[in-house]
């Protein structure tokens, strides 16, 4: 017999070595705390277990909150998040009844959406739409591993840390971002979601825009980068791409979900992996009118 366990106690070292199991290197209480302890907005995040009474714990999953505002919109969501299954007990439903049991937890909490962020040649992706899912789309983009001549292209210039630095660019942010649907965050909040992370973080101004980066093993992450118009966008691309080749010998890793970053990205002749956002109604399943999420911007930042 199968029952779920909602928020363990005494079960973080266990769900660690689970998920390492599960994803080899996924790391340890650091990533944890920042993952499932650190709250965002009115709720913290909720750990679910399936138990049954032959093997133990067999799956988990967490549902960390968030919410996305628009012009005159505001809507609060819960994100599955580090969702794993032991591989005695894949290709039996754990992860449909992890959806399910997700989605209670966020109608209980007054939460209309469950959302995931998954890649599109995951299994996960074909069964949230199976479940109903409004399958958002979004990008994966890795830059070639060459350096852009172009001239006048202008040099990303290294910005200190600090709290002046920050402000400036969560207003930067803010202004370039006004006309979409977008995680919101306060100040505090997004000093901890883009800036004070686990790795360290680099800042890069682009003229009047901004990079913020993460080195990740086999390319550099690009948080966020901040761009008024397709021509800035372009530009900002390939100055971003230049640095991380000349001073970190990696490629960059860019994810959006907007239309004209992927397009520019093909331009440029980036690799692009799709994937999806991920949207279903906690309350009756399928998302019917997706009008609400039509300008939704997300960056690499907020997905964890």
């Amino acid at each position: 017999m199968e029952k779920f366990v909602i928020n363990p106690e005494n079960y973080r070292s266990e769900y660690i070595k689970n998920l390492n199991e599960c994803f080899n290197g996924w790391g340890g209480d650091r990533e944890y705390d920042w993952v499932f302890e650190r709250k965002v907005g009115e709720h913290s995040a909720d750990i679910l277990l399936i138990r049954n009474d032959e093997d133990g714990v067999i799956a988990g999953s967490g549902v960390s909150y968030r919410k996305l505002e628009g012009k005159g919109v505001s809507v609060e969501i819960g994100i599955m998040t580090g969702s794993w299954t032991l591989p005695a007990a894949r290709k039996k439903g754990c992860f449909t009844k992890m959806i399910h049991c997700s989605k209670d937890l966020c109608h209980n909490k007054d939460v209309p959406f469950l959302t995931a962020f998954v890649t599109e040649t995951n299994p996960s992706s074909r069964r949230l739409e199976t479940e109903g899912s409004y399958m958002f789309p979004s990008f994966h983009l890795f830059s070639p591993e060459v350096v852009f001549k172009d001239k006048g292209l202008s040099q990303a210039k290294l910005r200190s840390s600090g709290k002046d630095t920050y402000r400036h660019i969560y207003e930067i942010m803010q202004k370039r971002q006004s006309d979409f649907m977008n995680f919101s965050y306060t100040f505090e909040e997004f000093v901890g979601q883009y800036l004070e992370r686990i790795k360290e973080t680099t800042i890069l101004q682009l003229d009047e825009d901004f990079a913020i980066l993460e080195n990740g093993v086999n390319e550099v992450k690009v948080l966020l980068l901040t761009y008024s118009n397709k021509e800035s966008l372009r530009k900002n691309i390939k100055t971003v791409t230049n640095w991380c080749l000349e001073n970190r010998s990696l490629k960059a890793f860019f994810f959006t979900t907007r239309e004209e970053f992927h397009q520019v990205g093909r331009e440029l002749n980036f690799i692009i992996s799709p994937g999806y956002f991920t949207i279903l109604s906690s309350s009756n399943g399928e998302v019917m009118d997706d009008s609400l999420f039509n300008t939704l911007n997300i960056n690499m930042a907020d997905k964890m």
